[in-house]
């Protein structure tokens, strides 16, 4: 009976389950029928003990019986890792829950390795909407053909009528949560926005060039954003439809004309990225003063040594403080890298928030000597650290009412200056210059402040009041101020948590930050580190030689002074 109830917990109630319990219950109930003297059977110390032993071991059985089967229908998992290995992003989690349509991954290869199908999994379990199939090109031949699907190991994403390819996995690549997350994100979003990059003044390239920005673009298009470069100087105007600007390391100052763009820009509610190296500021620090953000041209050092274990100098700091806010929120102490980076002052500005993003080390210092064949703290021509490399600025802009026009009997009616921003006034002005209108003009009535109905003194009918004008929804400038242009140039936008700076940056610009912010699957930390071939031999002779020969030493002296 108890093989019968171990069975039928573990691999479901079949037959063989159920023969072994009722083999169980004849086998008890013909020792019971054979016994003479139940009473006197019972009353035996081998009995009871025989009877407690079988209800012990029964309870068992049923105890974990009943914990296999709660386990296996509300299955629950903690990852312990470190770096949380084996949990999702918060972008991920955030886009397959707000998932409103059905998509489905379709794997066309024979099997699915267990990584990858504990990568599905977890997404499935965030909403039913996401559901996953492995399918046999060779199997199913009809579905592969009408994928198109090319060799085994393609990876397709299908929502209605859309199809697209994910990725091809391979014996070397799996499944990835970064490009399985960008495509449903993709899938998902029916428009692209465009992210302008300023050209002309030597800014990094957004095309394939030495110290270029290819990385950062294709970092973009997975974020569905369009990268567009744009020269002010032949344009003459920042187009309406991108939703940031990025000045990427000028090396040349802007023209004013192209800096009176720029304010204008700004104060109609524009969002600016503006990434400066110590060499140039772009002729952006007026403006930015306006901002509250002073520019040091002084050289960051980071003398804390972090930088050597990543084969950096002292003039590349690694920095792991990070401010609260929606670009950084994420980052919990990761690791980002600024080589040949400057410094921000933040200075309190009416109307204007600040936040710093970026915070170098405590063993830092701006250098006011970056030539110098040996880099020491010189105060106080140096300033000490920590320093602010990165700040996030928002100033709301007050919206512009939109008076509805109001009937008038006159074909072209006058108003007066009082009434509209913009007031109208007759051909003929006075001697003084005044906007108060000539005693020529036409007589057509005159809105009072109050846009009450009363007219001027006028044979003509007074108008009917308009109606009071809605308020436009509030809007705010926002603009993103880095010390350093190279971390997120092709080599470094890969390294760490460089690109998360870029892309949240640009998110958080556009009003993005609900859908593209986020952390990239994490990676195990290298605990490893490199010695040189004396500290090897000093390992070596410590472990082999000193070590064991010390222990026995003591131990001989032990001996001896007990005996």
């Amino acid at each position: 009976m108890a093989a019968g109830l171990s069975a039928g917990f573990v691999g479901g109630w079949g037959p063989l389950a159920g023969g072994l319990m009722v083999a169980g219950i004849v086998a008890i109930g013909i020792w019971l029928v054979t016994q003479g003297n139940l009473r006197r059977t019972w009353s035996q110390r081998s009995t009871q003990s025989n009877t407690n032993a079988l209800l012990a071991t029964l309870a068992a059985l049923l105890i974990f019986g009943a914990i296999n089967f709660l386990g296996s229908r509300y299955s629950t998992k903690f990852d312990l890792t470190e770096t949380q290995l084996f949990t999702l992003a918060p972008e991920t989690q955030e886009t397959v829950r707000n998932l409103g349509q059905k998509i489905k991954i379709l794997v066309f290869d024979r099997s699915l390795s267990d990584t990858d199908r504990e990568l599905l999994n977890n997404y499935a379990k965030l909403n039913p909407n996401f559901t996953y199939e492995l399918v046999d090109p060779q199997v199913d031949f009809g579905r592969a053909q009408s994928f198109k699907v090319k060799s085994f190991g393609e990876v397709y994403l299908e929502s209605g009528d859309q199809k697209r390819l994910v990725t091809t996995l391979g014996p070397e690549s799996r499944l990835k949560e970064t490009e399985l997350t960008n495509a449903i994100a993709q899938l998902s979003s029916t428009t692209q926005a465009t992210v302008y990059f300023l050209q002309g003044h030597g800014e990094r390239p957004i095309e394939g060039e030495q110290g270029g920005l290819t990385e950062a673009v294709t970092g973009l298009k997975a974020k569905n954003f369009i990268a567009k470069p744009l020269n002010l100087i032949r344009e003459g105007k920042i187009p309406e439809d991108g939703i940031a600007l990025a000045i990427i390391g000028p090396q040349r100052p802007l023209l004013d004309r192209e800096l009176v763009l720029l304010e204008t820009y700004l104060q109609r509610g524009g969002r600016l990225l503006a990434l400066l190296d110590p060499a140039s500021d772009g002729g952006l620090s007026q403006l930015l003063t306006r901002w509250g953000v002073k520019l040091d041209n002084r050289l960051v050092v980071d003398a804390s040594g972090t930088g050597q274990l990543a084969g950096l100098g002292p003039d590349a700091p690694i920095v792991t403080q990070y401010g609260d806010h929606p670009i950084t929120q994420d980052f919990k102490g990761g690791v980002s890298i600024y080589p040949v980076a400057r410094s921000l002052e933040i200075v309190n500005t009416s109307g204007i928030t600040a936040t710093p993003l970026i915070k170098t080390d405590e063993k830092s210092w701006a250098e006011s000597q970056p030539t110098a064949q040996q880099l020491t703290f010189t105060p106080p021509q140096d300033r000490q650290g920590p320093l602010v490399l990165g700040v996030a600025l928002e100033r709301a802009i007050a919206p512009e009412p939109a008076v509805s026009p109001s009937p008038s009997p006159s074909p072209s009616p006058t108003t007066s200056p009082i009434a509209s921003p913009s007031p109208t006034v007759s051909p003929i002005a006075s001697p003084t210059g005044s906007p108060i209108a000539s005693p020529t003009a036409s007589p057509s009535p005159t809105v009072s402040p109050a846009a009450s109905p009363t007219a001027s003194p006028s044979p003509a009918p007074s108008p009917s009041p308009s109606p009071a004008p809605s308020p436009a929804p509030p809007k705010a400038a926002r603009l993103v101020v880095i010390g350093n242009s190279s971390f997120m140039a092709d080599g470094l936008f890969s390294q760490q948590l460089n690109g998360d700076v870029f892309l949240n940056s640009v998110g958080w610009l556009g009003d993005r930050a609900a859908s593209s912010l986020s952390i990239r699957p994490r990676e195990p930390n290298n605990r490893r580190f490199t010695i040189t071939n004396q500290q090897s031999a000093l390992l070596l002779l410590l472990a082999l030689g000193v070590f064991p020969i010390g222990g026995l030493t003591l131990a001989g002296v032990m001996w001896w002074k007990r005996r």
